[in-house]
């Protein structure tokens, strides 16, 4: 394998760094399978702007995995006072210059998510007759249908979003947007990932790689190599 190229939103395209940290999935696989990798993801992008990076690019690499995100995400960049930047969802409307966030929230709530879902599939289908050997993997739990994860040979579980689930369970958490009123990522959090959430998504991942199907298992309880406190950092009110 010559080169890898990895499409997707934040947990492609890893957060809190400028760098790629070591121990982000994408880096073991890297390293594991001694290819470079060239990351055209970007935090709270579309399928559409993923889709795009991949037409352009997909035909450079070896291996190309997709990262699916939530279908509903706003297409394009939207000018703030941080820059052009790509918002995740209705709850970042506010930051926006251009749209107004009215006009942005108003899209978000008169959007359709079964059309938009739809849409997301059928461009996720253009890349596997572009690429029969890419791997598609679902960010969120509804990124697909449940239909159509049965046909990548995985459960609506089956999702790196779950991931943040076992990690906010151990701190009494369920709810991933309460949750992140009282805490932040730490720097140990790559992709929104644990260290250790990362190592067993790269062995999941690895495998999928080298048998062609899916054997994907998640713990019922992460071991840490750290003090609980070290992973999300506990915000100042």
């Amino acid at each position: 394998m010559k080169s890898i190229g990895i499409y997707g939103d934040s947990f492609a395209g890893m957060i809190n760094s400028l760098e790629y940290k070591p121990t982000h999935w994408a880096s073991l696989i890297a390293k594991h399978y001694d290819a470079p990798f060239t990351n055209y993801s970007q935090p709270g992008s579309s399928v559409y702007f993923s889709y795009n990076e991949f037409l352009k690019n997909y035909s450079k690499h070896d291996l190309n995995i997709f990262c699916a995100t939530e279908p509903t995400r706003y297409h394009n960049k939207v000018k703030t006072l941080h820059g052009e930047n790509f918002i995740g969802g209705i709850s970042g409307c506010d930051i926006s210059l251009s749209p107004s966030p009215k006009d942005l929230r108003g899209w978000f709530i008169c959007q359709s998510t079964a059309h938009s879902t739809d849409m997301a599939e059928l461009m996720i289908d253009r890349i596997r007759s572009l690429d029969s050997n890419v791997i598609i993997i679902p960010s969120f739990r509804d990124s697909f249908t449940k239909k159509y994860a049965e046909d990548l040979g995985l459960t609506p579980e089956h999702n790196l979003q779950q991931f943040i689930f076992l990690q906010i369970a151990m701190y009494g958490f369920r709810n991933y947007n309460q949750f992140m009123l009282q805490f932040s990522e730490g720097e140990l959090v790559t992709g929104h990932l644990f260290p250790e959430s990362n190592e067993i998504f790269f062995s999941i991942l690895k495998d999928r790689i080298d048998t062609g199907v899916w054997n994907w298992e998640f713990p019922t309880k992460l071991n840490l190599k750290y003090t609980i406190d070290r992973y999300y950092e506990r915000k100042i009110t």
